[in-house]
């Protein structure tokens, strides 16, 4: 992963005190149609779009996850692990998840490195949540709790 420092939710949040939304017109519900619009852009596959609409979504509203949890994904898509791993950092720093812990492990992954992936599959895991189906999910994911074969 990159050396330099990843964002910290006290600076996302000043960032997003600043109001660039508003100060450009645009409400909450405005801003949250770029993230729409650009996890459709993502779903249909086409990465490109989705990046460069959820990278306006998150200069909109640094504050929103999910909006850096989709650039991330589409950064992956990519397969640029880099500049996803920034903007899952973010997500991350905002509001941990397992769902954004599996994103970065797969960012260490694509990266090569194996001791950050290792890391982060332990970080998913000890986010997990309790219901079945989604601890399946995770297995699927990055494998079963004790980092042993399924």
């Amino acid at each position: 992963m990159p050396a330099n420092q990843p964002p910290t939710k006290d600076g996302l949040l000043a960032f997003a005190a600043l109001d660039v939304a508003g100060a450009v017109g645009m409400d909450r519900a405005e801003v949250r149609a770029w993230r729409v619009l650009g996890r459709a852009r993502l779903a249909a596959g086409e990465a490109e779009a989705a990046n460069d609409i959820l990278a306006y979504a998150c200069f909109l509203a640094p504050d929103d996850a999910e909006a850096w949890e989709l650039l991330g994904a589409a950064r992956l898509a990519l397969r640029r692990p880099r500049e996803a791993w920034t903007a899952l950092a973010a997500a991350l720093a905002l509001e941990p998840t397992w769902k954004r812990a599996v994103l970065a492990k797969l960012c260490a992954d694509a990266d090569g490195s194996q001791e950050a992936a290792e890391r982060w599959r332990e970080v998913a895991w000890r986010l997990a949540p309790e219901d079945d189906g989604a601890r399946a999910a995770l297995v699927r994911a990055v494998g079963p709790e004790d980092g042993g074969t399924r």
